[in-house]
């Protein structure tokens, strides 16, 4: 697993979304590395890799990083990571942050219609059309144009088979009756304008599952805010009684 570790103090490791790259943290990643050792990390982007996979590579990664307890921080199929290490690994965790994530992806019409896209469409047609959804828009809704041009520089390098192979992994991805075992603090963050999913009506239900959780709503803000100067989980960790002593 590659990484790259900035700042200093407890740890806090960044699990990226879809795009498996930890890249989209940049912003976020300069303001918390004044209080964490900020770790972003990329995972597998080949193979035929499962979960299991991805939560031993995390594993490893803290236990390399030998800084006690760690703060783990996820988006959206990170997020689905993070639920499931912190039943296998409790040990390892101080507390997480899941950002507009999900314990089952319910929209499974948008879903099947995503993957049957991803399989049967020229992959430089659907980055053509993911750029023109950013200009248009209708993706990363919330982004400034330099950060537009910086989300489009990021997400047009992905791999096609790795987002094929994690959205696989999505698709029999069911931890809804699991949550209440989950006993580490929780910190859910939910864009309220969404447009992939209703991320707050999945926090609200996680959190209700899980004894030490509590929501964060990201009012005027959609599915991926971590690039956005709007965006500040330095402010809400701040207001969440998050950042530590």
């Amino acid at each position: 697993m590659k990484y790259k570790i900035s700042g200093a103090g407890p740890a806090l490791v960044f699990v990226p979304g879809l795009d498996g790259t930890g890249t989209l943290f940049y912003r976020q990643e300069r303001e918390l590395a004044k209080h964490f050792t900020v770790i972003t990390c990329s995972l597998r982007d080949s193979g035929n890799f499962t979960y299991k996979d991805l939560l031993e590579d995390l594993e490893n990664l803290i236990l390399k990083l030998d800084k006690g307890r760690v703060t783990l921080c996820g988006e959206s199929f990170g997020g689905t990571i993070l639920l499931q290490f912190a039943l296998a690994y409790p040990k390892l965790l101080k507390n997480l942050v899941i950002i507009n994530s999900f314990p089952y992806f319910r929209n499974r019409t948008l879903f099947i219609t995503g993957r049957l896209l991803l399989e049967f469409t020229p992959y430089e047609f659907l980055q053509l059309s993911r750029v023109a959804a950013v200009r248009l828009g209708l993706l990363a809704e919330d982004l400034e144009e330099k950060e537009k041009e910086e989300f489009i520089s990021i997400t047009t390098k992905i791999p096609k088979l790795a987002v094929v192979r994690r959205m696989d992994l999505i698709r029999g991805f069911d931890f809804r009756d699991k949550l209440n075992q989950i006993k580490t603090e929780t910190l859910f963050i939910a864009g309220r304008e969404d447009r992939l999913q209703n991320s707050v009506l999945e926090a609200e239900f996680m959190a209700s599952q899980m004894p030490c959780a509590k929501i964060k709503v990201l009012e005027n803000m959609g599915h991926i805010p971590l690039p956005s100067q709007k965006c500040s989980l330095l402010e809400i960790f701040n207001e969440m009684d998050f950042l530590p002593r």
